[in-house]
């Protein structure tokens, strides 16, 4: 008798963690998939003067170019400017490890314009899920 009272339970119990394990499960699915974040693109620039204009240069991967085109708003150093783009340059710059380069003028109002000071620079892109990031993370590793 205590033989199958043992085994309801042992049942019942195998049974309530499953339940809870699904439940977990697909919990994570749909917060991941509701939930978003900011994502942002990091690069140096150099400020670069033309006559009595200033304008801000630098080398985009031509993976990110489109998000620089989408944007409007730059970070330089702690301080946000609205800006637009200048030109693109037509060809391609190439480094060592053969990733692709295009040069990008951008012209904004500076608050300290200094002829070749190098800045950082961050721009917002878009927004993306953070489920997106996980699957990114198990194909290709952080980037």
């Amino acid at each position: 008798m205590n033989d199958i009272e043992f085994e309801t339970t042992e049942l019942l119990n195998l049974k309530l963690f499953l339940i809870s394990l699904l439940i977990t499960i697909f919990g994570f699915i749909i917060v991941t998939s509701v939930l978003s974040y900011q994502k942002y693109y990091y690069n140096k620039g150099i400020v670069y003067r033309d006559g009595n204009e200033f304008y801000l240069k630098m080398f985009v991967d031509i993976e990110d170019v489109q998000d620089i085109i989408e944007s409007n708003t730059i970070n330089i150093d702690g301080e946000e400017y609205k800006y637009h783009i200048f030109y693109i340059q037509k060809d391609l710059y190439v480094n060592d490890s053969y990733k692709n380069y295009q040069e990008i003028m951008l012209k904004t109002t500076l608050k300290y314009p200094i002829e070749n000071r190098v800045v950082d620079i961050s721009i917002r892109t878009k927004r993306e899920k953070i489920i997106k990031f996980i699957f990114d993370c198990i194909k290709g590793g952080i980037k």
